[in-house]
């Protein structure tokens, strides 16, 4: 049985032999792994069943090395953190709603 088979019949509800598996790591924690195993290519081995390609919004620090990057949402990300792949959202882009160019739902009159 292929993995993309064995994923197509878990998410039918059929039986398969293993349980279809995805392991993913941060970038910290992939060295972490890699040094301990001895292997830098450990992750090519893992056997996982998904692939998965997204887009997250390019990022620029905002000053070098300060740790804060914007994304090209305007979202301002601290990845001074354990895990400074992902980052902690440092603020909100709308701090308050806005109703500029809401136009209530119009029904129509009977």
């Amino acid at each position: 049985m292929t993995k993309r088979q064995r994923v197509i019949d878990a998410v039918s509800h059929k039986e398969t032999d293993i349980i279809p598996y995805q392991v993913s790591l941060t970038h910290q924690e992939y060295e972490k792994v890699s040094k301990y195993l001895g292997d830098d290519n450990f992750g090519a081995k893992i056997g996982n069943h998904i692939d998965s390609v997204y887009y997250d919004g390019y990022l620029k620090e905002i000053t070098p090395g300060s740790g804060y990057w914007k994304d090209d949402f305007g979202v301002v990300w601290n990845r001074n953190g354990a895990d400074n792949d992902i980052g902690v959202i440092n603020g909100f882009v709308f701090t308050e709603p806005e109703k500029k160019g809401f136009l209530p739902m119009q029904l129509p009159k009977k």
